[in-house]
């Protein structure tokens, strides 16, 4: 018996990501909340975070897991480069560079 895939991240996981985040949460935590697979999670907050100012300095918590500064308590007095991962960015973003997408 095969069982059918579900590959595609909806909007709503997406802000279950965004969310989880914000509340410092591991990607651990977030895939047993929307049934994913870690790496999804991983890759999509990596393919769709975006940078917040224009300062030199790279924060270097953004090189590792969870790759954005969404749930850092530093955020708003930090004076390095900023990743940041909202929903409906990584969404627009995902529908428009997919070909045939039907939400």
């Amino acid at each position: 018996m095969t069982t059918l895939k579900n590959k595609h991240l909806s909007f709503e996981d997406r802000c279950i990501i965004q969310e989880f985040l914000n509340y410092g949460y591991s990607f651990t935590r977030i895939v047993t909340r929307i049934h994913k697979d870690r790496t999804t999670v991983a890759k999509e907050v990596l393919h769709h975070r975006f940078m917040k100012g224009s300062f030199q300095t790279q924060c270097e918590l953004t090189d590792r897991p969870p790759y954005v500064c969404n749930g850092c308590d530093r955020k708003t007095r930090c004076r390095k480069r900023q990743y940041l991962y909202e929903a409906s960015i990584a969404h627009n973003e995902y529908t428009s560079a997919t070909p045939g997408f039907v939400p």
